[in-house]
């Protein structure tokens, strides 16, 4: 018995025990994040959610002394998590609608994301209507208006808006994402006043950020961006070709403090305490106290807790003499930020720090577990494990995956050793000294322009496969199949590998299940905020668009991996154009009277005029209608000879078909109304907050859910159309 166990990598047979007998804390991490994603997925009760729970763990009450009942405990834990997750959405859904129709807040700026040129995006707490109600949640607005600084107390003035889901299985959740936040609502203003700077411990740590910045800024100059995320994760000033530079060469990790950053500062610290001969309670007080501090001026972000918790979980295991468990000290973390907020796991940056971490102790500790590597092997597998870790949710993010970041990583990480505690001496010696010691900012402008060359490496060098996005459970299958191969499972090989080859099978089956297809035709009608677009795939299997101003149609494009082969455009209007940049296809279809406009300044624009037609397919015909002096358009999609869709692009006037069987209109004007009612459309798809009905017309609401399908059959008839909630046949 022995000689098996050994042969499979286990020196005794005691060493040999269930694997869920080890590490309770870790597992009972993978069951809490199991119930928050489960319950996220489903509409479920919290009531019963904690009920379901308390009954599990009196079963295991009443049954401990028997074999496996652990399994009871974890179910609790699943269950708790449930509860707990539909509670706090159903509390931010409540705050959401209560508060839906105010046109005023107060609130102070907690953290400042610039989306473009033009607007930026405030995170705002503490925040009060103009009746003096009081929100328990953050709110997110959008202004144009870029003059604040943390911990400023501003008024805002237009409206609000409640984060929608996602309109399609692989679009972006917007309530999700704000949950993820603490925000419950966006608010969009149109006038942003200063009305006071709040002064409290919070404030006095941000000015001391700022003031560090200020100095950063004397002594890094144009790299004064990049080294202040580094140090004191101020990243508000990194312009966006910057980030999406560094993203592309998958090295974004070190603009953001984690535990490389953190692990360098501090445990310097330790180990020059630990030189000096310093005693062991003071020794540790001291860097658990420059650890607080640290974690305080890096502005508490997610990165920074995760590798805060974890570095405090090295020390204490350190003082007391017990051995470090990398899983247990993640599950560790993993507790002390998701009790607080569950739905944090669906923040990108949480996935990834936590991903690569749990990663690079599952396969780095499995290949190095008998043997000490060399800096060059440790770096580079290291660098792979964060890869295979994240390469899903990377994929999902850029829809993508670049190779060259195996390569890019380890030369990276070994830049980024050097250029943090560099960079914090010359900023310390700066900030006490001043004056000459400006001149030492030169040797941080040379590491990080060796960083910021080495991200221009994808421009020169392209190793990147364009992907489809993932679903949630290959992410899920890849953690697992790491898992099981790794140290921590042991198992016989034999089931290590027919468990991965079960998993990898998934991969290929999510492929398949694609957008669902069961007509000849299908419209899809995306829309937001400020724009629509239709993507319509023919019975040919080729895509075109109508407009492209929605900013979920590049990526509704990218997740389906689909390539469009014209875009048609209703009007030159930044609703209707804003998005042809990012769109490759070979023709740009635009009214005739709008030849002059800028925006169109495209050489693969083709004018067209009125009642003009372009053949999709074989049997599939696009019709222009143009407005009296053609610088908007309509379009009619007929399919074997029957008119099956109408795109409305203006009012429409006298010359427009009736004869049509689904209808989109953006806005319900009297003109529109006037129509729709002579129209013979059964089905009528609108963006609009009102719900007058037209006649016997069946109106589906597009502002609600974000997408429409519109399902033509084969014989022309309309088999399908679905609003996200329910199919109308």
């Amino acid at each position: 018995m022995e000689q098996r166990f050994q042969s499979e990598g286990i020196n005794t047979v005691s060493d040999y025990q269930p694997v869920f007998g080890k590490r309770p804390l870790f597992f009972a991490s993978v069951f809490y994040l199991a119930g928050i994603l489960i319950s996220a997925q489903f509409s479920i009760n919290y009531v019963y959610a904690f009920v379901a729970s308390a009954v599990f763990l009196c079963f295991h009450i009443i049954f401990r002394k028997f074999r496996y009942t652990g399994i009871l405990v974890l179910a609790a834990v699943m269950f708790l998590s449930m509860g707990f997750m539909s509670l706090r959405m159903e509390k931010t859904d409540r705050e959401a609608e209560k508060n839906i129709h105010a046109t005023m807040l107060s609130g102070r700026v907690r953290e400042i994301n610039k989306k473009d040129d033009k607007d930026i995006v405030y995170k705002l707490s503490d925040v009060v209507l103009r009746d003096g109600t009081e929100l328990k949640y953050n709110v997110f607005v959008r202004s144009n208006n870029d003059d604040f600084v943390l911990d400023d107390v501003i008024k805002c003035y237009g409206d609000f808006s409640k984060p929608s889901a996602k309109a399609y299985e692989f679009g972006f959740d917007d309530r999700l994402y704000c949950a993820s936040n603490g925000v419950a609502l966006r608010f969009y203003s149109e006038y942003t006043e200063f009305d006071y700077h709040a002064k409290d411990v919070l404030s006095f740590i941000d000015s001391i950020r700022y003031r560090v910045g200020e100095k950063m800024n004397d002594l890094y100059r144009n790299s004064a961006p990049i080294a202040k995320a580094m140090l004191i994760g101020m990243d508000e000033d990194i312009d966006a070709d910057t980030i999406d530079q560094y993203r592309d060469a998958g090295i974004s990790h070190v603009l953001c403090i984690s535990g490389l950053h953190l692990g360098i500062i501090c445990y310097s610290v330790y180990l020059l305490l630990k030189r000096l001969r310093t005693a062991r309670i003071p020794c540790f007080i001291s860097t658990v106290t420059i650890l607080i501090i640290y974690v305080a001026l890096a502005g508490f972000k997610l990165s920074v807790l995760r590798s805060a918790v974890m570095f405090a979980v090295i020390l204490l295991a350190d003082f007391i003499g017990s051995e470090y468990d990398g899983l247990t000290a993640l599950a560790a973390a993993f507790f002390a930020i998701v009790l607080c907020n569950p739905a944090v796991v669906f923040d990108v940056a949480f996935q990834l720090s936590f991903g690569s971490v749990f990663s690079i102790f599952c396969i780095s500790g499995t290949v190095f577990e008998r043997k000490e590597p060399g800096y060059i092997l440790a770096a580079l597998v290291t660098s792979a494990a964060a890869f295979i870790g994240n390469i899903f949710v990377l994929s999902n993010m850029n829809n993508e995956i670049n190779f060259i970041s195996l390569l890019i990583n380890p030369l990276a990480v070994a830049l980024t050793g050097i250029a943090v505690p560099l960079i914090a001496v010359i900023t310390l010696i700066y900030c006490i000294f001043g004056g000459v010691t400006v001149v030492l900012g030169n040797f941080g402008i040379y590491i990080i322009g060796m960083l910021n060359n080495l991200s221009a490496l994808t421009e020169v060098v392209d190793m990147s496969v364009d992907t489809p996005a993932f679903h949630g459970v290959v992410l899920l299958f890849n953690y697992a199949a790491i898992f099981i191969i790794s140290k921590y499972t042991l198992v016989k090989k034999i089931t290590k590998a027919v468990c991965c080859i079960v998993m990898a099978a998934i991969i290929p089956i999510s492929l398949l299940s694609f957008r669902a297809n069961d007509s000849d035709i299908r419209i899809d009608i995306l829309s937001d905020r400020y724009a629509n677009s239709a993507v319509i795939t023919t019975d040919e299997g080729k895509v075109y668009l109508i407009d492209a101003g929605s900013k979920s149609t590049d990526s509704y494009l990218r997740d389906y991996a689909m390539d469009a082969e014209a875009i048609f455009v209703t009007a030159a209007r930044n609703k209707s154009v804003d998005g042809i940049d990012h769109i490759a296809c070979d023709t740009v279809y635009a009214p005739i009277g709008a030849a002059e406009d800028a925006r169109l300044d495209d050489k693969r624009v083709k004018f067209i005029e009125d009642g003009e037609t372009v053949y999709l397919s074989n049997s599939i015909i696009l019709t222009a209608y143009a407005d009296n002096d053609a610088s908007h358009m309509s379009y009619n999609l007929s399919y074997k000879g029957k008119n099956v869709f109408t795109y409305l692009g203006f009012s429409p006037n006298d010359n427009m078909i009736t004869d049509t069987d689904v209808v989109f209109v953006d806005s319900l004007t009297k003109k529109a109304k006037s129509y729709i009612s002579k129209t013979g459309a059964e089905y009528v798809i609108i963006k609009s907050e009102e719900n007058e009905q037209i006649g016997n017309k069946h109106l589906i609401n597009a502002v609600y859910t974000g997408i429409v399908s519109v399902h033509i059959g084969r014989e022309t008839e309309v088999v399908s159309v679905y609003d996200g909630y329910a199919v109308s046949e």
